[in-house]
């Protein structure tokens, strides 16, 4: 209970919870930095936007700890055009992780003590391959 009242509390939170989306060739980007969600409530928060609409990339970064998250999740009707596990690995690695793993619709990475800047740069960095 405390654990989903916490997660709840962060996304809430416009300081603790930033959210930016942008079409580009038409696939909705939806970028997404939490301080302190935990890794485990990020694959949620994938699935939600990515299983209900289509032409859909997320990419959301967590710091929390000293430690960072990546989750990324790509519409099915994308997934012959872009690969969610090689979108995490170079996240990952910008972020000083050493990669991640997953499938073409869903993958989870690690990274190393990142910053909110940091992972912003990131964001945008990988929105450019789109």
């Amino acid at each position: 209970y405390l654990n989903k009242l916490k997660a709840k509390n962060i996304l809430d939170d416009k300081n603790k919870n930033i959210v930016t989306s942008v079409s580009k060739n038409g696939i909705e980007l939806i970028n997404q930095i939490l301080i302190g969600l935990s890794s485990k409530d990020i694959r949620g928060l994938v699935d939600k936007g990515t299983k209900t609409k289509d032409n859909t990339i997320i990419f959301i970064i967590s710091l929390e700890d000293q430690k960072t998250s990546i989750g990324v999740g790509i519409s099915q009707n994308l997934t012959d055009r872009y690969d969610a596990a090689n979108f995490a690995k170079k996240i990952s690695i910008y972020l000083g992780g050493k990669g991640g793993g997953g499938r073409k619709d869903f993958a989870q990475a690690g990274g190393g003590s990142s910053t909110l800047e940091k992972a912003k740069e990131a964001l945008n960095k990988i929105s450019e391959e789109i």
